[in-house]
């Protein structure tokens, strides 16, 4: 979890599901994500990234220090 102490989240769509406690499935998770990646950082300061491997994709969420 994103803390004031520990800025970055790194994990699964599945993980975030579960950290989150939502009732959503894990793809549709990260489409709303990459649609709304811009608001994240605008009103957030909040760095979405995702990285896809042969084993999974993997979800990146930074808050930005001003």
């Amino acid at each position: 979890m994103m803390t004031e102490d520990n800025p970055v989240w790194n994990g699964s769509a599945t993980e975030l599901v579960a950290l989150l406690q939502e009732d959503i499935q894990p793809n549709i998770l990260t489409r709303r994500l990459n649609v709304k990646a811009g608001d994240l950082l605008n009103e957030y300061s909040i760095e979405y990234a995702v990285k896809r491997t042969r084993n999974g994709s993997f979800i990146s969420l930074a808050r930005k220090t001003v």
